[in-house]
């Protein structure tokens, strides 16, 4: 007898394929909610997908490792930092743990730092003001969507899907270092973050839709 369910994946037998099947199963939840969310939309109803343009190096090129010579002195340090987490983030090393970005990500609430908090209120207008200030890629390995926006002052980088991954924030004033903005034990600073992650991608989600012939992907998203 055919399974009924064309999305179900059976369970492993041994420890070793435990990983595999979780990964399988992931990514079939990821389906049955885009071909859920491809039918509102067909339906004309009303869909929490979000279209994003996502950096893809076939039609784009490979993403710049260094940062432009018309970036100001004081902010091609921080972009470069900003640009490394980046790219980290999209496919993490082998290893996890606190350490697993070096020494550079310090765990500090924003409302500790005025930076920090400036740079999540800046952040979705900055993101409206000037969409190329953004850059959204999937990870080769791991599959993971990753945002980075630079501002004038500051760069912030997240997870978009898995949206439960490290926010952080790199500031001008703090050189060589970045925030980790997500583990603030305060609600108010936690709902601050999740905001601000929700705007910039509401302003990145507004921005594709209005040029339908650029390359994006559709990425579920609920607030």
């Amino acid at each position: 007898m055919l399974d009924a369910d064309p999305y179900r994946v059976p369970k492993p037998r041994t420890r070793q394929a435990w990983a595999s099947w979780a990964d399988d199963v992931y990514n079939r939840g990821m389906d049955v909610v885009f071909d859920q969310e491809w039918e509102r939309q067909a339906r004309g109803e009303r869909s929490s997908m979000m279209l994003l343009p996502v950096h893809d190096e076939r039609m784009h090129g490979p993403i710049p490792d260094e940062v432009g010579a018309d970036v100001p002195a004081a902010s091609r340090h921080r972009r470069a930092l900003a640009q490394q987490l980046h790219a980290q983030l999209a496919d993490p090393p082998s290893w996890t743990g606190p350490d697993r970005f070096g020494w550079s990500v310090l765990e500090v609430p924003a409302a500790r730092l005025a930076g920090a908090t400036r740079a999540l209120e800046q952040a979705p207008a900055t993101a409206r003001r000037d969409p190329s200030c953004v850059l959204v890629t999937v990870g080769k390995r791991s599959g993971a969507v990753v945002l980075r926006l630079h501002g004038d002052t500051f760069s912030v980088v997240f997870h978009v899907s898995p949206g439960d991954g490290p926010v952080l924030v790199v500031l001008d004033e703090l050189p060589g270092y970045a925030v980790r903005v997500d583990t603030d034990a305060d609600l108010k600073g936690i709902m601050r973050v999740m905001a601000m992650k929700h705007e910039v991608l509401a302003a990145v989600d507004k921005m594709q839709r209005s040029r339908p012939a650029a390359a994006g992907a559709a990425v579920p998203h609920h607030g």
